[in-house]
């Protein structure tokens, strides 16, 4: 958790080409939070011990989805690329740029 932001990790689904992780977001603050601003694949990614980045698919979604209202626990499903091995499974969620009701930026690591 940081900042009144807490992400659970529900379920991991394992594709092919791809990774679906379904979170619960709980916003215990008193203002909306958007997990992205969703200009950008690099700010909400998997990462292996090794360093190694694989963006999520955001041009999947819509800012309404990523969104969470003040008090909220949402439901989201994340969708990873997974161009890797499987020998390299990734052990975090890296959160780049939680933004707080338009303003602050918070920064979150959920480890797998």
């Amino acid at each position: 958790m940081t900042d009144g932001v807490n992400v659970i990790i529900s379920n991991r689904i394992v594709f092919n080409d791809y990774e679906i992780f379904n979170i619960i977001v709980q916003n215990k603050m008193q203002n909306r939070v958007y997990l992205d601003d969703l200009q950008s694949t690099g700010n909400i990614y998997l990462q292996n011990n090794k360093g190694n980045k694989f963006n999520w698919l955001n041009h999947e979604y819509l800012l309404d989805d990523i969104t969470v209202q003040k008090n909220e626990n949402k439901q989201i499903s994340l969708k990873f690329n997974k161009q890797y091995e499987p020998s390299q499974d990734a052990n975090a969620i890296v959160f780049k740029n939680i933004i707080v009701d338009n303003n602050k930026k918070l920064d979150l690591v959920i480890e797998i």
